[in-house]
């Protein structure tokens, strides 16, 4: 048996409310003139202290939450479709989860989550640790990770420095410093006028820019084509032996906005990111040349969330030809971390749309309505069950009925109802909160051009950026 390690990922709580969660659904207060005004006072000893939320919200993320594979189009549109119907309310209006889907390969990552809050631990087989690099005679590109190079717009080696500015390469020999000169200033023929950065290795160069690519599709019940355009992502590897002569080797694109990338040994690592057409989806493809080459293997995970966005994973050899890489139907990943055997992906969990929609109604019934003067509960609570009245009419009886209350109480009273009101809604919003504000993070074995889906696990709180996230030997 291969030996274990564990991995401990800590996120910080962010408690900070969203205004959706902070709305209170009472109408405004119409105050009475004093002569119309009842001293009504409430009995505080039918009032209860606390407030606790009895709800369960984790029925919103019910799924085994196993990767599993997409093997061709018709699967990726049966497993949107119904990640759509369950995202809109179907899950909980009788649909059986993914009842769209059709059989999938399924390959369970070698992961189990042992705790929640406020940390949690995942196992996942250890990767070999790979040689250090030898040491530098130089300055290079602040990273974060030793052994892990991160691209930046200026890189240097012991003599020359390379620039991209906007669509430019500039070479400058600028050792020793009394007999600097510009060796090169080219303009690139790309489409984008921004390059995004580049890596530097030994003689090869590695420059990403943003591209567009585009395809005729026929709109929904017309018969005419139209021009899609979509975003793309060049990856151009650049022979820089001859520093005069600069020669492009290779020329990759994928689809897909650059997200980030790092480099590691001959292998530079790069992560894309392109939004779904649920009307038309498509898998994305890397070309060379704008010649297709490969579709990568497509992944899901089988639990509620926002599958918005493929998030493609691509390992390119900058002295050969080997390329390969893994997407992932998720929701969008912005923040990665990437130690020398892994990286990772990391975004903030999404909720399904009927969650927002009950949660302003749920808050008032749970929380408002029992501190409410007890005449006025029962009032509501049978206007509520009268399903003869619809929402709308529903809402219009019980806060009619709560403005005859307010306007009844004395001023004193009636502060005190809305204080306590409140206090007790920022209780029950901190435990929401805490059970629905988190960050799901991927684990991507890597080793040169082999990805391996490794783990999936979810901590509460939201990532301020990458520096956030840190792996020391086997803790992350």
């Amino acid at each position: 048996m291969r030996p274990r390690t564990t991995v401990l990922i800590a996120v910080s709580i962010s408690v900070v409310v969203t205004a959706a969660v902070l709305v209170v659904a009472i109408a405004s207060i119409m105050y009475a003139t004093d002569s119309e005004r009842k001293e009504i006072h409430m009995d505080n000893s039918s009032v209860p202290d606390t407030v606790h939320m009895d709800k369960e919200v984790s029925r919103f993320f019910e799924g085994t939450h196993k990767v599993k594979k997409i093997s061709s189009q018709e699967e990726l549109v049966a497993i949107l479709a119904a990640a759509a119907s369950e995202l809109s309310g179907g899950r909980f209006g009788g649909y059986e989860p993914f009842a769209a889907d059709v059989a999938l390969e399924a390959g369970e990552p070698e992961a189990r989550m042992l705790a929640t809050a406020p940390n949690a631990i995942m196992e996942f087989e250890a990767e070999p640790q790979k040689a250090e690099d030898a040491s530098w005679d130089h300055s290079t590109t602040n990273v974060q990770v030793k052994g892990v190079d991160e691209p930046d717009y200026l890189k240097n080696d012991s003599k020359h420095v390379y620039i991209v500015s906007g669509n430019t390469l500039s070479i400058i020999d600028a050792y020793p410093a009394e007999s600097a000169e510009l060796v090169l200033k080219v303009t690139l023929d790309v489409e984008s006028q921004y390059i995004q950065n580049m890596f530097l290795n030994k003689d090869r160069l590695v420059i990403f820019y943003d591209g567009q690519g585009d395809e005729e599709i026929i709109p929904q019940y017309d018969f005419v084509p139209i021009r899609s355009y979509n975003p793309v992502t060049h990856a151009l590897i650049v022979d820089v032996s001859d520093k005069e002569n600069p020669t492009i080797i290779h020329d990759y694109s994928i689809d897909g906005h650059f997200r980030d990338a790092r480099m590691i040994g001959n292998y530079a690592y790069f992560v894309t990111n392109s939004y779904i057409d649920h009307q038309y989806p498509r898998f994305p493809v890397i070309m060379e040349d704008s010649t297709p080459i490969m579709t990568p293997e497509a992944f899901y995970f089988d639990d509620i969330g926002q599958l918005s966005n493929f998030n493609t994973l691509t390992a390119v050899d900058i002295f050969g030809d080997t390329i390969n890489s893994e997407t992932f139907l998720m929701g969008y990943a912005g923040t990665f971390y990437v130690s020398e055997d892994s990286f990772y992906l990391a975004y903030q969990q999404s909720l399904p749309f009927e969650f927002y929609e009950n949660s302003l109604r749920d808050r008032f019934f749970d929380i408002v309505v029992p501190l409410l003067p007890d005449g006025l509960r029962d009032e509501i609570k049978a206007i509520r069950e009268d399903s003869s009245l619809g929402p709308s009419a529903r809402w219009a009886k019980i806060s009619g009925l709560m403005q005859e209350s307010y306007n009844e109480m004395n001023k004193d009273d009636k502060e005190k109802l809305f204080e306590k009101i409140r206090e007790s809604l920022i209780e029950y919003d901190a435990k929401v909160q805490e059970e629905t504000v988190k960050t799901i993070i991927h684990k991507v074995s890597i080793n040169e051009d082999m990805m391996e889906y490794a783990a999936k696990g979810s901590v509460p709180g939201t990532l301020l950026n990458q520096f956030s996230m840190d792996q020391d030997g086997d803790r992350f």
